[in-house]
């Protein structure tokens, strides 16, 4: 499956001539799009679940845990674990109301913990007063992803695409090709990074993956 349908290929970009490709070419062209923006952002888009990922944790100036999976948005959180050296130990994720004791603040990239609030399902890792002076790490199973694709990745995956059948068209090698309605400029060489290329990475910039451990 890809980010954008055919038809909605062929409505944002309605002046170019798709005529000598089958469905079957075009969904084959807009799966290959979907994979260079997963390339680009290091991250697939669909909601999914992640288990036991080593994700960034630091303690924060308001002596709050907090978190940074790799993948966002954050959708739900299943278990944690705190880990330093050989120590490994589990967080509750609720009080004794069986409420969640942690947040995912928008938009949606960390995870918080009120360090007021935490137990530990086991033996102490250290004081969590200490933790701000030494390396550790957490362990989480979370739920991320877009249950609806954002319009922005849309429309990347569809300049994607539109590249490829533009550059499908180039059997000469030009620098520039139009196809349609649409006009693309390769620079030095046909094997250099059309403009649409670069549009598409600049809309993506937002959605690059977080860097983990």
């Amino acid at each position: 499956m890809g980010y954008i349908t055919i038809s909605e290929l062929k409505s944002e970009y309605p002046t170019v001539d798709y005529s000598a490709y089958s469905d079957t070419t075009l969904q084959t062209i807009i799966e290959r799009a979907t994979a260079k923006v997963d390339d680009f952002c290091e991250q697939t888009f669909g909601l999914e679940t992640i288990t036991d990922e080593i994700a960034k944790a630091f303690i924060d100036a308001d002596s709050s845990l907090v978190i940074f999976p790799r993948k966002k948005p954050i959708v739900s959180l299943t278990s944690v674990n705190l880990v330093k050296g050989s120590a490994d130990v589990s967080i509750s994720l609720v009080n004794g109301n069986n409420d969640f004791i942690y947040t995912i603040p928008e938009p949606k990239e960390r995870i918080v913990f009120p360090i007021a609030d935490i137990t530990l399902q086991s033996v102490s890792l250290l004081d969590f007063g200490t933790l701000r002076t030494v390396e550790f790490y957490s362990k989480i199973t979370y739920q991320a992803g877009y249950t609806t694709i954002p319009d922005i990745v849309k429309e990347a995956t569809a300049l994607f695409a539109i590249d490829t059948i533009a550059r499908s068209s180039n059997i000469t090698g030009a620098v520039s090709v139009s196809q349609g309605g649409i006009s693309i400029n390769y620079g030095s060489n046909s094997g250099g990074r059309s403009e649409l290329v670069k549009d598409a990475e600049r809309l993506l910039h937002g959605y690059t993956r977080v860097t983990g451990f």
